[in-house]
């Protein structure tokens, strides 16, 4: 099992696809407690959780603008409930809304590129 990017947008979407819950949330909880998972899936989650740890450095490297004590929290609790959900299993639920904002942070960087320097 692996990612084809000609095929799905990005990996989280890949996973919900081939997924027991694309479009059934009955399927989220059925069987919980997940304590099994695919290699896939546990590589995809690890790595989010890399990618919002690194943004709580990059906020604090960067030049200060005028959201950074809004984005410094949002990386930590981010970060904090990627780990948390990783550790109590619920990493279905954390990928469907991991899916939610990898749609947003396309779009917010769009709408206001230089609005907060």
């Amino acid at each position: 099992m692996d990612c084809k990017a000609e095929r799905h947008a990005n990996c989280a979407q890949y996973l919900m696809y081939n997924s027991e819950f694309w479009f059934n949330l009955n399927g989220l909880w059925k069987g919980w407690p997940f304590r099994e998972t695919t290699g896939l899936h546990k590589w995809y989650y690890l790595v989010q959780w890399a990618f919002y740890m690194q943004q709580i450095m990059v906020v604090n490297i960067e030049e200060k603008r005028k959201d950074y004590a809004q984005m410094f929290t949002h990386h930590i609790f981010t970060s904090s409930l990627i780990f948390l959900s990783y550790g109590y299993y619920h990493m279905r639920v954390g990928t469907i809304i991991l899916c939610i904002m990898d749609i947003i942070d396309i779009v917010l960087p769009v709408r206001t590129p230089d609005s907060l320097n």
